[in-house]
């Protein structure tokens, strides 16, 4: 009787991982179909970007942030998207619309790189540019003066690191 219920529980065991192993494939054939999803989708929008056909370029890589942020946080992709859809709206200089954008990329860096890393004043203060360009004075300091404050504390206050912001 102890026999069976020791095959009895195997077996469940068994049968669990089964289950899991055939989740855990469906999860990575998902990933591969995202993946070459987005690297469609986002070449697309580059190729767009390049032949300055603005509006497809946006579309494109707008859609491919939506795969993109699905993948997991530390995932380059979601980066790699939101800057060139930045660019995207920057050369035509819309700075409205590359507002949210640079938004999100002080979001991901938040989370990937912490909210105190020197690398992350970089992306507050090309946001507080973004923000100078829409005279939208009083936030484009607070974030500035949040930038500096960023690179003071983990670098020392050093001039020429705060000139480059």
């Amino acid at each position: 009787m102890l026999r069976l219920r020791s095959w009895g529980i195997c077996g469940l065991l068994a049968l669990g991982m089964v289950a899991s192993s055939g989740d855990d494939a469906d999860a990575r054939r998902k990933s591969k179909d995202d993946g070459a999803k987005w690297q469609t989708l986002y070449s697309a929008g580059a190729q767009a970007l390049q032949n300055k056909n603005f509006a497809e370029a946006s579309q494109k890589l707008e859609e491919a942030f939506e795969i993109a942020q699905n993948m997991e946080a530390t995932d380059p992709r979601q980066r790699r998207t939101l800057d060139t859809l930045v660019k995207v709206y920057m050369i035509q200089r819309q700075w409205a619309a590359a507002e949210p954008w640079l938004e999100k990329i002080v979001v991901v860096d938040e989370e990937k790189l912490g909210k105190d890393h020197p690398d992350l004043s970089f992306a507050i203060a090309r946001l507080a540019r973004n923000y100078l360009m829409m005279r939208k004075f009083e936030q484009a300091e607070a974030n500035y003066l949040r930038a500096i404050a960023i690179r003071e504390k983990s670098k020392g206050f050093d001039e020429a690191q705060v000139v480059g912001l």
